[in-house]
């Protein structure tokens, strides 16, 4: 029996790619049980405008759920905002600040790796996107993320988010840094955390 899947796919960061933007999953093929997520809020710097679109494959299997959401939409959706008449202006228009702000996104995330990779005990993935790295530190035995993230905080006032919280195991030492600060102030912090991590590690 062949398992036939949907899927659903959150592509909000889809317009910042270091090298260029990456084209929704519906556009592979339109017939695909796919359904997409995406807002203006990261690539169209709008955050707080609450301001989205979902798309729906044209997949029959995907109808039951497009009546579902127009029934929701119809009984339970307020009314249009005008903030909702800035997508398609966005999604047609001019987004040439979209590359100047992968260049800066792309310099925020090659300082962060360099001084992760100089942290003793600490690995990371590259991101190739938006403005997150997700490191792993080596934590001493019977010591959890949130442990180190909460005694970081202590310390030196710099917060991360532990991986447990998105359902990393907590011995395995992930953390989520957000890197949107400019880069001096960047600086400072990866200086706080080197610093920390070294004494963390060897204590």
């Amino acid at each position: 029996m062949v398992k036939r899947r949907q899927f659903i796919y959150d592509e909000v960061y889809g317009d910042l790619g270091f090298h260029g933007s990456v084209a929704p999953y519906g556009l592979l093929d339109p017939d695909a049980a796919i359904i997409s997520f995406s807002s203006l809020s990261k690539a169209y710097l709008a955050p707080g405008w609450r301001t989205g679109w979902m798309a729906i494959g044209r997949s029959p299997r995907l109808d039951d759920v497009a009546v579902a959401v127009k029934k929701l939409a119809d009984g339970r959706l307020c009314s249009t905002v005008p903030m909702q008449y800035a997508i398609a202006p966005a999604l047609t228009g001019d987004r040439s600040h979209q590359l100047s702000f992968r260049e800066a996104l792309k310099a925020r995330s090659d300082l962060t790796m360099s001084r992760l990779r100089r942290m003793p005990g600490v690995s990371c993935v590259e991101p190739t996107a938006a403005f997150y790295a997700m490191p792993r530190v080596a934590l001493p035995p019977g010591r959890t993320d949130e442990d180190f993230v909460k005694a970081l905080l202590h310390a030196t006032g710099v917060l991360c988010v532990y991986g447990s919280g998105f359902g990393l195991p907590a011995a395995e030492g992930f953390l989520r840094i957000v890197f949107l600060a400019p880069l001096a102030e960047l600086t400072e912090i990866y200086d706080l955390m080197e610093k920390f991590t070294a004494q963390y590690l060897s204590s």
